[in-house]
């Protein structure tokens, strides 16, 4: 199934709305908005090898209202400039899980810039970011980025992530590694003020962490491995973290 559209995708623009894509379905427009006004509920599915949403502009989930997206077992989203939770009643709650599932972005990746936004990436599904992943943008704003469990839940296998650079804002934003590798790489560059917490395995931050100056956590049941300059002027270990 192909379905082209040369203009915006609104999925729940003032109550509930719901989309499935499944078993090699292919779909393109020119941007897509989930849970658009203050109230509604919008959620997107992605599901299974071949299957694909590409949009030129955007992709947004959670504008005004709650809105949910998964892509699993194998899917891919590209687009140009990925918002979750953009707007200050915004909630947006995004998985990318399976090998094979892939979200890409050319530009860059707004996580909670004003509202909500959670995006975990667990069971070997991978972020593909062309520019920053912003996480917390504006004051007033949460936002959460999840490698393998959410914080509170069981550590499950991590996801894969390509960003040269991850910014806090002025929110208040976090990145959890709650995961079962025994040696995950995360390369990316971390600058800003917010908190990276190591909840359950062993993870090497082998990017520039000296722009960084927020807190990091590390629970009994993680390891942390630096392999460049990181300011651990706020740094708190749990008892067995190491």
């Amino acid at each position: 199934t192909e379905l082209n559209a040369s203009g915006r995708a609104y999925i729940g623009i003032w109550g509930p709305g719901d989309l499935v894509a499944q078993d090699g379905a292919a779909l393109s427009s020119l941007s897509a908005s989930v849970a658009v006004q203050p109230g509604s509920v919008g959620s997107v599915v992605v599901s299974g090898a071949g299957t694909r949403w590409d949009t030129t502009d955007y992709f947004v989930v959670g504008r005004d209202g709650t809105g949910t997206a998964l892509i699993e077992d194998g899917a891919q989203v590209t687009t140009g400039t990925g918002f979750i939770a953009s707007n200050p009643t915004g909630k947006g709650d995004v998985l990318v899980t399976d090998a094979g599932s892939v979200w890409s972005t050319s530009g860059d990746l707004r996580l909670g810039p004003q509202g909500d936004g959670t995006l975990t990436v667990a069971n070997a599904g991978h972020l593909d970011v062309g520019g920053d992943l912003l996480i917390g943008e504006f004051a007033g704003s949460t936002a959460t980025l999840n490698i393998g469990g959410v914080s509170g839940g069981s550590a499950q296998a991590a996801g894969t992530l390509d960003v040269g650079r991850v910014v806090f804002g002025d929110g208040t934003g976090e990145i959890n590694f709650n995961h079962t590798e025994t040696n995950y790489q995360f390369g990316a560059d971390v600058q800003g003020n917010g908190r990276v917490n190591l909840l359950a395995g062993s993870t090497d931050l082998h990017g520039d962490m000296s722009g960084f100056n927020g807190l990091t956590t590390v629970s009994a049941n993680a390891h942390l491995n630096l392999s460049q300059d990181m300011s651990l002027d706020d740094l708190l270990l749990s008892g067995g973290a190491s």
